[in-house]
């Protein structure tokens, strides 16, 4: 058996990159499982769970012994229902299949899209609050809560830590402000104008980093954890601020302008979590500085697209110099 502090799936998302790194300075080993490695674990399993079959897991599973299991892959919003279902519920249950027998606790990450139609009443999501969701996404991650349920009824320790809007360097374009990145990054920096939805939406935004550190504290505390766990501040601001921030991060001159043809479906006017029942478990997330958080995420846009121009012109004098054959044929 390799004995290790924790197993870590999705470690190289958002929110993966966050949990890595924390994990990393504070000294815990872990193994990091998905379809690329992060470049911190000690060891890697390559496991693609959109190509994969998923009855391989608990095989690939057998040989470790995590203390504690960190759940935090998943399918994108705009996957496939069955893709979506197969790599939210599905993974989880081989996962619990494979370990929940021998580790101290699981934490599966969670969203509050689980909620769906409760969120149409503006109030605070608390746990006990009724899941009603709407699309493939928030049904797919519901049902994921519901095998962590169901083992939990049969004495695993997992929690589900449901986490609201996460925000931070490195935010992907699926969310509303890593699409104003993009954009700003792309045409309307070079236009001056942006098109945006109802940034009238209040949401109630989580500084990745913060949620981070909840998540390991969750799965690390001595203490019995609850089902469900609400990864929250409780406290909503809207959409336009944030939107404000950045433009202010990036120096330019935007016009932004409102497309009703970008407005969602189902669009609740404030989306707010309440984070009692995460405070009474020791943790209290703030609501994060807009305009420190706004200007980290462009450096970090800047930085990237630096790094991606850099990359793209190594390649190409490889090709030219012919030097990429010799590469490969070594």
């Amino acid at each position: 058996m390799t004995r290790i502090d924790f197993l870590v799936t999705g470690s190289t998302g958002f929110l993966g990159h966050a949990v890595t790194e924390r994990l990393t300075a504070s000294g815990y080993s872990f193994i990091s499982l998905g379809r690329a490695a992060t470049g911190l674990s000690s060891r890697h399993l390559r496991f693609d769970a959109d190509r994969s079959s998923l009855s391989d897991l608990p095989e690939m599973l057998a040989g470790l012994e995590p203390r504690w299991v960190l759940h935090l892959a998943g399918a994108p919003p705009a996957s496939r229902p069955e893709t979506a279902y197969r790599v939210n519920a599905g993974m989880l249950g081989q996962i619990i299949a494979a370990l929940g027998g021998r580790v101290s606790r699981i934490v599966a990450i969670g969203t509050a899209a689980e909620y769906g139609e409760t969120l149409m009443s503006n109030e605070p999501a608390a746990e006990s609050a009724p899941c009603l969701p709407v699309g493939t996404y928030g049904l797919s991650k519901y049902a994921q809560t519901t095998v962590a349920l169901a083992a939990r009824r049969r004495g695993v320790p997992i929690t589900i830590a449901r986490t609201f809007n996460l925000v931070g360097p490195g935010v992907p374009d699926h969310l509303s402000l890593g699409r104003f990145v993009q954009q700003l990054r792309g045409e309307a920096g070079r236009t001056g104008t942006l098109r945006v939805g109802a940034l009238e939406k209040r949401r109630d935004f989580v500084e990745v980093g913060a949620a981070a550190t909840a998540i390991i504290g969750l799965a690390t505390s001595a203490a019995e954890m609850p089902a469900v766990v609400n990864v929250c501040s409780g406290i909503s601001t809207p959409l336009r601020d944030w939107l404000e921030g950045l433009i202010a991060a990036t120096g330019f001159e935007v016009a932004v302008e409102t497309d009703s043809s970008l407005r969602r479906s189902f669009d609740p006017d404030d989306v707010v979590g309440c984070n009692a029942l995460l405070r009474a478990c020791g943790f209290d997330i703030p609501a994060p500085a807009i305009d420190v958080v706004t200007q980290a995420i462009w450096r970090y846009g800047q930085d990237h697209a630096a790094r991606t121009r850099a990359a793209d012109l190594g390649r190409e004098v490889l090709e030219v110099t012919g030097l990429a054959k010799l590469a490969s044929a070594e």
